[in-house]
């Protein structure tokens, strides 16, 4: 596995046990699953099988750098695809499978991944506005309104079915539907949508490992109430409230309609739906975490308390995994606390969001005039500004949640 850098710097006044605690941290920075595009599928019939393979690996490549422009730049652009060669140059390895071949046919399955710098110089250099961090996995929770009774976890459930049918629910804003088996069901029940227990509900989370629910609330109109197979046409519209769940209690950020069409079943609809959702969520994370070439590199100071050594060794270990930090710099370090430098690309709203994704808080401790809205909203897709300009050397705090709840 490739080892890949972030710069760190020590003065030389730290004392030696703090420097080699610091100095052992590993440096392992696994691949950004953004960057990686998995289940690209091609079939080729050319004049000989060799030259099928080739055509069918160009347009493997064209196919999966699509899908990454797709996952990763912002929607309001007219963005066309690179020549081949150029894209070849952004690969940093790939694999394949399900391949199957004739004399004159070639086909198969790829899976790209991408090298993070290079497609971030290209879209820099293209001066395109993309986002390179993720969202944590997050949980939704379909309920459906049916015969005036929300439910959830019925055999009724079309809304749930629709999400069960769901596949593409990693990439930007992974997203994971619950199995509902018997913990599932004990945790949150129909009458629960927006009267769940905190305790409850987080212990649903800890078992799929997912940072917050969103609970979507999915009311047919009239015309469709009436539609009951999910193979029956479908007639009217599906009304769907997303609802946020990190600030402990449930809170309405969107709302959506998504109208039958002529030749759509109850089943479509509610993929359809699905869609939009999912379409709705990567475009809000987008809006809070884009950056460009334009906006430069920002830098930014804070305070890291900790008491303890490994407090200290396991905020460095997160940092490096923040995607969208270039760098940061240790610039003086106590027994309890430490002072570091943190460069990135962005805003400060788009640099929250990042750390928060490896469970670090960013604080403000004065100046608020700095940051277009408190961080304490991190975690969440829809929280988030504008963002604002350069920070006070001193006026914030980083520190790791799991330490100071």
């Amino acid at each position: 596995m490739q080892c890949i850098h972030k710069r760190f710097c020590v003065q030389r006044t730290v004392f030696l046990f703090l420097f080699l605690t610091f100095a052992s941290v590993s440096c392992a920075y696994a691949q950004n699953s953004l960057f990686t595009v998995e289940g690209v599928t091609v079939d080729i019939t050319s004049s000989s099988a060799v030259a099928a393979r080739e055509e069918a690996f160009e347009k493997a490549q064209a196919d999966a750098f699509t899908t990454l422009q797709g996952r990763l730049l912002s929607g309001d652009q007219d963005v066309s695809i690179p020549e081949v060669d150029v894209i070849s140059t952004m690969i940093k390895d790939y694999e394949i499978s399900n391949e199957q071949l004739s004399t004159v046919r070639y086909m198969a399955t790829y899976k790209f991944r991408f090298n993070e710098d290079a497609v971030r110089q290209y879209f820099n250099a293209s001066d395109m506005s993309y986002t390179d961090v993720g969202a944590n996995p997050a949980l939704v929770l379909p309920f459906y309104m049916r015969n005036d009774q929300m439910i959830l976890w019925s055999p009724y459930n079309v809304w749930m079915s629709g999400w069960n049918r769901a596949d593409n629910l990693d990439g930007l804003v992974p997203l994971i539907v619950p199995l509902g088996d018997i913990a599932d069901v004990s945790d949150i029940g129909d009458e629960d949508a927006l009267d769940y227990s905190n305790s409850r509900l987080n212990r649903l989370l800890q078992r799929y490992g997912a940072s917050e629910a969103v609970i979507l609330i999915a009311t047919p109109d009239d015309m469709l109430s009436r539609v009951q197979g999910e193979g029956d046409a479908a007639a009217g519209a599906l009304n769907i409230r997303i609802y946020r769940t990190d600030r402990g209690y449930p809170e309405q950020v969107e709302g959506l309609e998504v109208s039958a069409g002529r030749s759509d079943t109850l089943a479509s609809l509610m993929d359809k739906a699905v869609r939009e959702v999912q379409r709705t969520l990567r475009a809000d994370w987008k809006r809070k975490t884009v950056t460009a070439s334009s906006m430069g590199v920002q830098s930014l100071r804070a305070r890291v308390p900790y008491s303890s050594l490994k407090e200290w060794a396991e905020t460095q270990r997160a940092l490096t995994r923040v995607n969208g930090l270039n760098s940061f710099k240790v610039m003086s370090v106590t027994p309890h606390q430490a002072y570091v430098e943190l460069e990135y690309d962005g805003n400060q709203n788009r640099l929250a969001l990042a750390l928060a994704q490896a469970d670090l808080q960013l604080n403000q401790t004065r100046a608020p005039h700095s940051m277009a809205r408190g961080v304490d909203d991190s975690m969440s897709y829809y929280s988030g500004g504008a963002g604002a300009g350069a920070s006070d050397q001193a006026a914030y705090d980083l520190y790791l949640r799991r330490y100071h709840r």
